[in-house]
């Protein structure tokens, strides 16, 4: 099982560590990765708007959709250069906690962002990506984020775009 994905969590982590951190782990675990930061950034594109052009990713296409879609993975940095996204607005933190104790619980996690907009572009998506720290006093980082000073083939930024029929964009973070 793959527990760190381009998405971030991938199959199960967190309800795994919830039960392992509960029943199996002593209080105070060490958890490797320690700390991790998510971090986004309102993307625009032609690519974005006709999913079935999106380079590098035709296993993750959408499918039926009633808001956001499952995210493409990409490469976002060569996909700027070559005119197929420009990016909208700065980055921005979208969350972040500590592996050993502030993991969301079921209910999930929300946060509300207010983001300014850095053209007048339509926001065609958002580009996502992460970054881990191996410890608090270790400065070992893991990252997916566009330009990381290693650029991972399987690990890639995600871009979640929106269907025709969700709300836009640049109205629910307005």
């Amino acid at each position: 099982a793959e527990l760190l994905e381009t998405g971030l969590l991938g199959e199960g982590v967190l309800p795994t560590l919830r039960h392992a951190a509960a029943h199996l782990l002593a209080p105070g675990f060490t958890a490797i990765p320690a700390v991790t930061k998510v971090y986004a950034r309102l993307v625009s594109g032609v690519a974005l708007r006709n999913s079935e052009t999106v380079p590098d990713a035709p296993e993750s296409g959408p499918g039926a959709c009633s808001g956001v879609v499952a995210p493409w993975h990409v490469h976002a940095e060569p996909m700027r250069q070559q005119g197929l996204i420009s990016y909208v607005s700065d980055v921005f933190e979208v969350l972040s906690f500590h592996w050993a104790g502030d993991l969301p619980g079921p209910e999930g996690r929300s946060a509300t962002k207010c983001v300014t907009l850095s053209s007048a572009a339509s926001v065609d998506g958002i580009l996502m990506y992460w970054t881990c720290m191996a410890s608090r006093e270790l400065q070992a980082e893991l990252s997916t984020a566009p330009n990381s000073t290693y650029q991972r083939d399987h690990w890639r930024q995600a871009i979640y775009t929106r269907c025709a029929s969700s709300p836009r964009v640049r109205e629910q973070l307005a």
